[in-house]
């Protein structure tokens, strides 16, 4: 796979670093914000000898690059530079998790979006920036696709997590899955929900309790497809059970592979 790395600060340089070690990814060029890295290799700018890729100002031309993805790792998003992104067409990815825009730049993101053709739209009930408000995201989304006058994306919304105090906790309990439900088809204006997922299994309640709480969701027609993020092999066989799998999300970045070495696509 033919890679852009973003920015070369702290998280980007270490990006770098796992690019360039891993065996099926290729360094194909490197967008910087300094003008006094412009043109200069991007070996060098790690401290180490030229690797024959030369980093560039040149937004434009940068984007202009043959290549499949954008590892993007600015310290500070900036929801112009994502927006360039994905009218490019190409794959973005990030190494240190997503970021959240503040609302007056969220429709910069959004129209870029919709306008490069993108098929499906993912989101959770818990993402955004305040914790603990649940379905920020989602109402961003309803309201962007409101305005859309072309083909609509798939929306994928995620359930099963709460944010207590800024943390990722899960809650796999059978009356948590089906509000979470009903509160992300409030959020996205929706009578059923595209991809409902659940967001991390919870240790602490049953795994076959969790399945079958999803299960009810398409039963009743409150979600046409079911998914299961970060889970095992043994949890997605499990899951079989009791529930169709319509989907599965793992994290993947240069930093993350343990969803490949678990061998979850393998058994998809």
């Amino acid at each position: 796979m033919r890679v852009i790395q973003w920015a070369t600060g702290g998280v980007g340089r270490a990006a770098i670093e796992a690019i360039l070690q891993h065996p099926e990814l290729e360094l194909v060029g490197c967008w910087v914000h300094s003008a006094a890295k412009d043109g200069v290799d991007v070996g060098t700018i790690l401290g180490g000898a030229e690797i024959g890729v030369a980093a560039s100002a040149d937004r434009d031309a940068v984007l202009a690059m043959d290549a499949d993805a954008v590892v993007y790792a600015p310290l500070v998003p900036d929801a112009e530079e994502v927006a360039a992104i994905l009218r490019s067409g190409k794959n973005v990815v990030t190494p240190v998790g997503w970021f959240y825009p503040h609302e007056r730049d969220r429709a910069v993101v959004e129209a870029a979006a919709l306008e490069a053709g993108v098929t499906l739209l993912d989101t959770a009930n818990v993402y955004g920036p305040d914790d603990g408000v649940f379905g920020i995201n989602e109402r961003w989304l309803a309201r962007a696709l409101d305005a859309w006058s072309g083909p609509r994306p798939r929306v994928a919304t995620k359930g099963g997590l709460t944010r207590p105090g800024g943390r990722w906790v899960p809650d796999g309990r059978a009356k948590a899955i089906r509000q979470a439900c009903e509160g992300s088809l409030e959020a996205l204006g929706v009578e059923t929900i595209d991809l409902s997922l659940l967001h991390a299994p919870d240790p602490r309640v049953s795994w076959k309790t969790t399945c079958r709480a999803l299960a009810k969701l398409k039963a009743e027609g409150l979600a046409a497809r079911l998914g299961l993020c970060n889970v095992s092999v043994a949890q997605l066989r499990e899951a079989r059970a009791h529930m169709d799998v319509d989907a599965v999300q793992i994290g993947l970045s240069p930093f993350e592979e343990s969803g490949l070495r678990g061998g979850v696509p393998r058994y998809c």
